[in-house]
């Protein structure tokens, strides 16, 4: 063999070796996520909750990335649905769907994507996370081995990546059956975005707005800014050849990991990749627990937190509730739930296709009642509690420290914000 060939040929499977995808990226199908942990059988599982952030996508923004920025986007995933009149109809047969297709080259991407459209791949990992599903919750027995409406609950925001991201988690949960002629009809739950809790949500309650006003402009930030953000946008700028300001962090960094997620070239070098990531940990641990974590909740990720709490409850009351609620979000859903329930949790970005799953346990002995907290199959201590498996009483407790008053209207208005 030729020997500038088989020094080619080395450096190829070297580098192939070597290379790894950020941890941003998930869990690269064909490789399945975690299986879930099994517990004690003195336990009986009653309820599952799980909050996922979406798949594998395109950039989120239509601003440039860099300068100059002519990456192509081409997306293969679409969407197909038919108007329905009918809400109490569970299945459809002999009729028309309607394909929804961007077209190429006149939208804010060059090429034929919707601004943060998902990807197959992204649609692939959802799927694999229902299959690790499937496997802990239905061939258990705890859920009925096909779809039943009656046990499942689905929510989403709307948007069409997190309501697909859904759809892939429920087909990996309940695979299709491919023998009929009827299709199922299936309820995803969801609502505006100016009210919607998926997320903290400033509409929702205004003085979150003005409190994550305060903590980036605190002296704490102040000082950090001047020693580790200031000389990290300089050398962003220099990489970009553009201005970067602190709001344009989070965009980069989106850039930067969806370009390296996907094959295409990013001018962000591993040495300000790492500066990068490191500096958005603190600043979302800075706001997502300024002035301290309790309140912080309380004003944003709460109300999330106490709509599933409410299911919780009724299932220990009446025993009839949902046993499977699917809840599909964003990163900027299940960072800011993670941070206000569990003390392990390390404050870094919440890779594509995350999953964080509250169980609710009863001891069939005592009647006493538990929680279990698990973020990508790992299972993680919760604030308040002594031991993985919380104590009910213990776990309400926590609850009650993060949620919103009842008369939430008033607590969120912006006047009522002192330090």
């Amino acid at each position: 063999m030729n020997k500038t060939i088989f020094c080619l040929f080395l450096l190829i499977i070297l580098f192939n070796f070597s290379y790894s995808l950020p941890r941003y990226c998930g869990y690269i199908p064909p490789e399945l996520p975690p299986s879930i942990p099994p517990i004690s059988e003195d336990y009986e599982l009653i309820q599952v909750i799980t909050l996922i952030r979406h798949g594998d996508r395109s950039i989120a923004n239509g601003d440039p990335c860099w300068n100059p920025d002519n990456t192509v986007w081409e997306c293969n995933l679409t969407i197909t649905s038919i108007p329905n009149t009918d809400l109490q109809q569970t299945e459809i047969k002999n009729t028309r769907l309607f394909r929804k297709k961007y077209l190429p080259h006149v939208e804010e991407l060059k090429g034929n994507c919707e601004v943060g459209q998902l990807t197959v791949r992204g649609l692939e990992q959802e799927e694999n996370n229902g299959k690790v599903y499937r496997s802990a919750y239905v061939e258990s027995g705890f859920l009925d081995s096909t779809f039943n409406a009656s046990q499942i609950y689905i929510r989403s925001d709307d948007e069409d990546r997190t309501q697909q991201s859904a759809q892939g988690f429920i087909n990996g949960l309940f695979p299709v059956n491919n023998n009929t002629n009827t299709a199922e009809i299936i309820n995803l739950h969801s609502m505006d975005k100016q009210y919607d809790s998926m997320s903290p949500n400033g509409n929702l309650c205004p003085v979150y707005n003005t409190v994550n006003y305060a903590a980036l402009h605190s002296p704490e930030f102040g000082y950090h800014f001047a020693e580790i953000t200031a000389p990290l946008l300089a050398d962003l700028g220099n990489a970009t050849n553009m201005f970067i300001s602190n709001f344009d962090l989070s965009h980069l960094w989106d850039c930067a990991n969806d370009h390296t997620c996907n094959g295409k070239p990013s001018p962000i070098n591993e040495e300000l990749y790492v500066r990068l990531g490191q500096e958005l940990k603190y600043q979302n641990n800075l706001t997502y627990t300024y002035p301290n974590r309790t309140y912080q909740s309380q004003i944003g990720i709460g109300f999330l937190i106490n709509e599933m709490y409410r299911h919780m409850e009724l299932q220990i009351k009446f025993n009839n509730n949902y046993k499977f609620l699917l809840y599909s979000g964003h990163d900027g859903s299940i960072m800011p739930w993670l941070s206000a329930l569990s003390s392990s949790y390390d404050g870094y970005w919440s890779p594509y296709a995350s999953t964080g799953t509250l169980e609710l346990y009863k001891d069939p002995l005592t009647t006493s009642y538990y929680v279990r907290l698990l973020f990508r199959g790992e299972p993680m201590m919760m604030y308040g509690c002594s031991q993985l498996l919380c104590d009910w009483d213990d776990f309400s407790k926590t609850i009650e420290s993060l949620v919103p008053p009842d008369d939430y209207k008033e607590f969120c208005k912006t006047s009522n914000w002192t330090m």
